[in-house]
Formats: C-alpha cells, sequence, structure tokens
C-alpha cells in the first residue's frame, strides 16, 4: 500500500506531506424520529450524517492519512482525548487481528493510534445521555481542513460578526 495525500473538507483541494492542517474528529450523527433527524441544534441541514465532537487541532499531514498534532499536550488535544476515553465503546478483536484490532480507553491518549484505528471502523463512542436508548454506540472518524482555508473561513466569520456589531465570534 504505498502513500497517499488526503484532500482537504471544505475546499477539496489535496492535502500534501507536511501540509499544515486541521483535524477535526467526527461522530457518525444518530437518527431517529419521523423524518429520521435529530432535534434542532444538532445538525444543521437535514442531509448532515457526521458531526464535530471536538474542536480543530492544529497540526501537519504526514502520510497515510494521519496528521501529526502540533502540541500533544494543547488543551484542545487533551479534552478531546479525555471525552473520547469516556465515551468510547471498547471492542474486541476481530476475525483478523491486523484488520480489526481490540481498542480500549487508554489507546484514545495516542492520537496517532486512534486516527488509525478509525481508518480501520474501530472507533465507536456512545452518543449523548438522551440518544443512548435509541442508537447504541457511533462510528467516530476525521477529516482535514487545510489551515489556509482554516484561517480564511475564520476571518470571514470575524468580518461578518464585526459588521452585525458583534465581537470576534466565530472559529
Amino acid at each position: 500500500m504505498g502513500s497517499f495525500n488526503a484532500t482537504c473538507a471544505v475546499s477539496g483541494l489535496p492535502v500534501e506531506y507536511d501540509d499544515e492542517v486541521r483535524l477535526i474528529f467526527l461522530a457518525k450523527a444518530p437518527r431517529y424520529g419521523r423524518r429520521g433527524g435529530g432535534p434542532a441544534g444538532i445538525l444543521m441541514n437535514a442531509h448532515d450524517s457526521w458531526a464535530p465532537i471536538c474542536c480543530p487541532m492544529k497540526g501537519r499531514y504526514e502520510d497515510y492519512g494521519k496528521v501529526a498534532v502540533a502540541d500533544p499536550k494543547d488543551p484542545v488535544a487533551l479534552d478531546f482525548q479525555c471525552l473520547l476515553a469516556a465515551a468510547l465503546s471498547e471492542l474486541g478483536e476481530g476475525a483478523n487481528a491486523h484488520q480489526e484490532p481490540a481498542t480500549a480507553k487508554m489507546d484514545m491518549f495516542d492520537l496517532s493510534l486512534v486516527q488509525g484505528l478509525c481508518k480501520k471502523d474501530r472507533v465507536f463512542a456512545e452518543p449523548v445521555a438522551h440518544l443512548k436508548e435509541r442508537t447504541g454506540p457511533v462510528p467516530v472518524g476525521y477529516m482535514l481542513v487545510h489551515e489556509d482555508v482554516y484561517q480564511g473561513r475564520r476571518q470571514c466569520s470575524i468580518q461578518s460578526a464585526q459588521r452585525l456589531g458583534g465581537g470576534e465570534g466565530g472559529y
């Protein structure tokens, strides 16, 4: 399996080795109710199926779909690791130990390992309390956004907020 580039989730541009990116972990949004969507305020559009579960983490694209987080001791990274470790549904080893490794709560403190497990569909988290009875554990994945695209979008949000008389707001 060779080296490969990723794709920016916002711009669609290629993410290449050593590019500055934002790493955003997502959870599959549980579907329930008459039309399959969640209550107002959880998802923005009827077709949304994944929602962010942490703030974007700054890092560099390493290769093979993985990002080296700029500062693993960053409060955002540490908060996410604690959140994921608390919500993780531990899985036993599958039929093929290489393709379906077991997952344990302590694994969540290694973001490189978490990314690898996400690519193998081995990271599941319990949804928020009021959805647990209806859905069960939901898959966790991640997306990448070029740092320049992220900062450009952030700047647009700041300018919009200022025009509306607010503060910096936005991202």
